[in-house]
């Protein structure tokens, strides 16, 4: 049984049906199904930059993508509220800013890499493509430059784009702290002979 403000200790987030931010593998799926959808490029080939067992690499001219999270930055102090319906919890909401990287690959002879991630930097700018991510809670923040980085890879030379881009989403959590039902104490000022005992109910 998890603690909760009556048994001390410290607490977890309430699990589901509380809120519940996408962590994980259901995270980076969430982000791969946005650059597969506004970059154009098929699903399978746009794939997570870290990975224990890394693909092979696409055969000689197909076009590739490789994301990643790079930075996830944050309120320091977020809000945090009692909402007494209930036996009472504390919701604590903060922002949060994922720094991201993707990186498109070819031979250099095609020109895709540079065609999927111009796609990927100017289809962030059309309303419709950014539908998807509102609807999950999360807003675009950032776009930066396409920028040519070629890579040595398996001894063999690739042709690299990258783009780096930002989203917003706001942290919603639920903890276990309870309505304080009664209390009683004794306030004590700053002369020691004037103290107030009290007993609340």
């Amino acid at each position: 049984m998890p603690n909760d403000s009556s048994t001390g200790g410290y607490l977890l987030p309430n699990p589901a049906p509380a809120p519940q931010p996408l962590e994980g593998k259901a995270l980076m799926q969430f982000v791969q199904a946005v650059v597969v959808g506004i970059s154009g490029l098929p699903g399978p080939m746009v794939r997570p930059r870290w990975q224990p067992e890394p693909p092979n690499i696409p055969a000689d001219g197909t076009c590739w993508c490789a994301i990643g999270i790079n930075n996830r930055a944050s309120d320091t102090f977020p809000y945090v509220a009692h909402e007494a319906a209930g036996n009472g919890d504390d919701h604590m909401q903060r922002q949060e800013q994922l720094d991201l990287l993707a990186s498109f690959y070819d031979l250099g002879i095609s020109g895709e890499a540079d065609l999927f991630a111009a796609q990927l930097r100017d289809g962030f700018a059309i309303a419709q493509n950014r539908e998807a991510l509102q609807l999950a809670g999360w807003q675009f923040a950032f776009g930066g430059d396409l920028l040519t980085v070629p890579s040595l890879l398996k001894q063999r030379w690739l042709y690299r784009v990258d783009y780096a881009f930002s989203i917003r989403r706001q942290i919603d959590r639920t903890y276990p702290v309870l309505n304080l039902e009664s209390a009683q104490g004794t306030i004590t000022s700053d002369n020691p002979d004037i103290t107030v005992d009290f007993t609340v109910d």
